[in-house]
């Protein structure tokens, strides 16, 4: 898939088909996600790939209860290595850079699993301790994510982004220039692809 496609059309899902992922697929978005940058390339990611109904209910309650998470056939917890960066760069490497780190790998593996076409959602609220228990992680290991991968029917609408003029300064915190109209013309192109996306999805319904 074309990089800008595969951007803007990735979608949040939390309706899950009954159709399970072939696991050569599962394989082919954790390695995308072993491809992102880490402090000195230090790679502290590690994934725990869940397909066991009971374990999915388990994690699910750690979750919030959030129960539209067990109807996905493949729940991922992304874990970071604190002990790997740790050893490397101190407490700022296990409290910043570990997250960092797998929060990059996370990113590289929705966008995977949106070219394969396949659904995700990056859930990020869970009890730790919970999930901890429930996934058997121990010693320097942290849980940073829990993702839910399978196969969606949903149509999301196009939640839309802020103009890139809010977000962008110049030199220091709060300055602009006229420099920032050089990018609106791309900044507009993406917002048209991410519309064009959403109006052809919901025509195939």
């Amino acid at each position: 898939m074309e990089l800008d496609k595969c951007i803007v059309g990735r979608r949040s899902a939390r309706h899950f088909k009954l159709k399970d992922v072939d696991f050569k697929l599962v394989n082919e978005c954790v390695n995308a996600a072993r491809y992102a940058p880490s402090a000195g390339n230090s790679q502290c990611w590690k994934f725990i790939v869940v397909r066991n109904k009971d374990a999915k209910k388990k994690i699910v309650k750690c979750c919030e209860d959030q129960d539209w998470m067990e109807n996905a056939p493949v729940l991922v917890v992304a874990c970071a290595d604190l002990h790997k960066v740790g050893q490397y760069y101190g407490a700022r490497g296990e409290s910043l850079y570990a997250v960092q780190g797998v929060a990059a790998a996370v990113q590289n593996f929705l966008l995977k699993a949106h070219d394969l076409g396949l659904n995700t959602c990056w859930v990020g609220s869970f009890d730790e301790d919970g999930v901890n228990r429930c996934c058997g992680i121990s010693g320097d290991a942290r849980p940073q994510a829990v993702i839910a991968l399978g196969y969606s029917d949903e149509d999301p609408e196009n939640p839309g982004r802020e103009p890139l003029d809010n977000f962008l300064f110049f030199e220091a915190w709060g300055k602009r220039e006229d420099k920032a109209r050089s990018v609106w013309p791309l900044a507009n192109k993406l917002d048209k692809l991410a519309e064009k996306l959403h109006e052809k999805i919901s025509n195939k319904k």
